[in-house]
């Protein structure tokens, strides 16, 4: 899957995604601090996933959730697919760039780490071409976590599970990644089989030990993913 914005040679799948993940790794040095919005709360329709389940489908947000998401969606486009999707960010992130992926945003407010640093919870997300090997969904399903756990022997599985977000089917899997420096992320990855021709992969990354601060608000903002245009 060619998801670089940089196509000179053409990737595998595995390989561009691993870049990915390292992008949401180091994401604590990154600064989310271009000029931002004050939002207001949101009327996103969503739900949480929580349980590994074969199969889920995203349902109404209760009214008591609805202000955790912005209530204006940004946009974001693949120069490759000429797909552009919109999302509805967190109330207090706002949105970044990087070269390797084609969106990122983050919280505006760092997690102070026991070392002294700090780290910025985050998501990015890079659309393109399906490989030769993952032509089905049905093959995301039975290939993709195996593919990241032995590429990342540091990576532990923590749950996985398909479900239909906007019309998409998705795969989602849910790990415990460990730096280098020995601090312990959580991510969770959906990979959205968007059509025949195209895929799209959203990684989102927060410290493990503030990942209950986190994990209903990021759920919510990936299931607010829409396709704009095909």
């Amino acid at each position: 899957m060619n998801f670089l914005k940089n196509k000179v040679v053409l990737f595998g799948l595995v390989v561009v995604v691993l870049l990915v993940i390292a992008v949401s790794l180091v994401s604590g040095a990154l600064k989310f601090s271009i000029t931002a919005t004050r939002t207001q709360p949101s009327d996103s329709n969503t739900n949480e996933n929580n349980d590994s389940v074969t199969e889920k489908t995203v349902t109404k947000v209760p009214e008591t959730q609805k202000s955790l998401l912005a209530d204006r969606a940004v946009t974001f486009k693949d120069s490759e697919s000429g797909l552009e999707f919109s999302i509805k960010l967190p109330i207090g992130w706002n949105t970044g760039s990087n070269e390797t992926v084609d969106f990122v945003a983050g919280s505006l407010t760092p997690e102070k780490l026991p070392d002294g640093g700090t780290f910025y919870a985050n998501l990015n997300a890079l659309a393109g071409s399906h490989p030769s090997d993952f032509q089905t969904f049905a093959d995301y399903q039975e290939k993709w976590m195996d593919a990241m756990l032995a590429q990342y022997p540091s990576m532990e599985s923590v749950s996985k599970y398909s479900t239909k977000i906007n019309g998409m089917d998705v795969y989602v899997i849910e790990v415990s990644n460990t730096r280098p420096d020995g601090l312990v992320l959580r991510q969770i990855q959906y990979v959205f089989y968007v059509n025949d021709m195209y895929g799209m992969v959203v990684t989102t990354t927060a410290p493990l030990s503030s990942w209950a601060k986190y994990d209903k608000v990021i759920k919510m903002s990936v299931e607010s993913i829409a396709l704009v245009t095909e």
